[in-house]
């Protein structure tokens, strides 16, 4: 019998009766955990193709019909709206088989707040529908801080947030370190300060010809108007920057800002890098990983794109992928609702665009191979470790201990631990001492030890190596806590 008559005779009745809608189905198994979340333009078509199309041979999705034991759905007005509570419903329930990004913080950029009489430049997380230039995502924090050191270094912006810049009865520090122009105090006019700001746009855009060409003009008029100490500044500004300017690469000539998204494949791993550039230049990448994922790469790249870009998060003018979407239109319509203006969804097949989606996926294939080699290098790690403690298991899960107190008072025991050679930052705990009075470390552990294996898996995946921070006397108290819970050891 096949997949198909297996699975689809128990859900016969609940298919036929799906609207033929959009909306939004959600998958799940006998333990009503919901499995997976998708978005469709028909909902009745949409489900049924999954025991249709994957009925014969095996494949990757065959694994998660097998596991389908009820479904429900959720009608929406248009295809857009079943995209963005598809998203939704992906973020709060995180279904195992749906495309699910760990890494959901928002990266830095750059704020040149123009709606303000004198702008200024600053560090925000959240990219806003206003009138205001973004620059960015900044992958690293040693990234953004060079950049917000070159700009003070050739470009003089106020630094004083808005709130202090009304109520000042004195020209700040910086103003009497030579590094702001003092427009609280109206010692720069509003025009030569958007001069400045201009500046700061077209370097910040990459204009940098454009930037050079103005300020070689001021250059020009100062000297005429015989303020050649003024003229001298400007020319040494011209210098400084130039150095500056050489060091960045370009990889594209026409200054658009733009992401490019690359994908690897390699069961059951799908690698996938997005490479940040900004008016032509590469300013860094972000890649992640995802294991046992039953889609297809179209299915893969739509998902991505509607959690990746996600509110607050800047979206370029154009955004290129590997492939091209059913769903198309729908997510472009999406993006520029959450942008604000125009951006378009690209999958070159030919040309530059295209030599840029093929380098995506070769950084893509880069980051698999770097992970494996990192695996050989930490299965070689605990296969030694196991060999120099005469295990007779790997420990592929182990646990360390350490007490801290002041005094014998504000006392806590930390537990940290790692999976396959790697820290499980998520099972990290930390133990508030209630049990015991006074410096008593063997006491203060043997609570701690107590407290968490006693409870087993209820607080994290129990360790078959634990380790204690101490002497002989810490590692009794371990061994007593083993005994007294009934615990079997392994040698």
């Amino acid at each position: 019998m096949s997949l198909l008559d297996k699975k689809m005779k128990p859900f016969e009745t609940k298919i036929a009766l799906l609207p033929k809608t959009p909306g939004v189905y959600i998958l799940k198994n006998k333990k009503s955990v919901i499995i997976y979340v998708g978005k469709a333009k028909n909902i009745r078509n949409r489900v049924q193709s999954y025991f249709k199309q994957y009925a014969g041979p095996p494949s990757k999705v065959n694994t998660m019909v097998s596991h389908i034991d009820d479904l429900e759905h959720i009608v929406t007005t248009t295809e857009k709206e079943a995209l963005i509570l598809e998203g939704t419903l992906i973020k709060r329930h995180r279904p195992r088989y749906n495309v699910i990004l760990k890494d959901d913080k928002n990266y830095p950029y750059l704020k040149l707040s123009l709606e303000e009489q004198f702008p200024r430049l600053s560090l925000v997380r959240r990219v806003k529908k206003d009138s205001s230039l973004y620059f960015g995502p900044f992958t690293s924090a040693q990234a953004v801080r060079e950049t917000m050191r070159v700009i003070q270094q050739h470009f003089l912006l106020r630094k004083c947030q808005s709130k202090h810049f009304q109520f000042r009865n004195r020209p700040c520090l910086n103003y009497q370190m030579g590094q702001c122009p003092a427009p609280c105090f109206k010692l720069i006019d509003k025009e030569h300060y958007r001069g400045v700001v201009k500046e700061v746009e077209l370097f910040l855009k990459g204009k940098n010809r454009e930037l050079v060409k103005m300020l070689e003009r001021t250059m020009e008029e100062e000297s005429e108007k015989l303020n050649f100490e003024t003229a001298a500044k400007v020319r040494d500004r011209i210098t400084s920057l130039k150095k500056t300017l050489e060091k960045q690469k370009t990889v594209t000539l026409d200054f658009t800002d733009r992401d490019v998204i690359g994908l690897h494949r390699e069961e059951p791993f799908v690698t996938l890098v997005v490479l940040f550039i900004r008016s032509g230049s590469m300013i860094g990448s972000k890649d992640f990983t995802l294991k046992k994922i039953a889609l297809s790469n179209e299915e893969i790249i739509a998902s991505f794109v509607n959690q990746f870009y996600f509110e607050g998060r800047f979206i370029p003018r154009e955004i290129l992928i590997p492939c091209a979407l059913e769903d198309h239109r729908i997510i472009e319509d999406a993006l520029r609702e959450r942008k604000g203006g125009k951006t378009q969804l690209i999958a070159p097949r030919k040309g530059k665009k295209a030599h840029l989606v093929e380098m995506a996926r070769l950084n893509a294939e880069s980051v698999r191979k770097t992970e494996q080699q990192k695996n050989i290098d930490t299965d070689t790690r605990i296969n030694e470790l196991k060999e120099r403690l005469h295990l007779t298991n790997e420990p592929s899960v182990m646990e360390c201990y350490d007490i801290s107190n002041w005094g014998g008072e504000l006392a806590v025991g930390s537990m940290v631990q790692f999976k396959d050679g790697k820290p499980a930052k998520e099972n990290y705990r930390r133990f508030r001492i209630r049990q015991v009075e006074g410096a008593n470390d063997y006491a203060m552990l043997h609570e701690v030890l107590q407290r968490r294996l006693s409870k087993g898996e209820e607080i994290a995946p129990l360790p078959n190596l634990l380790v204690v921070d101490g002497g002989k006397g810490q590692l009794n108290v371990a061994l007593k806590v083993i005994h007294e819970l009934g615990i079997k050891l392994m040698m």
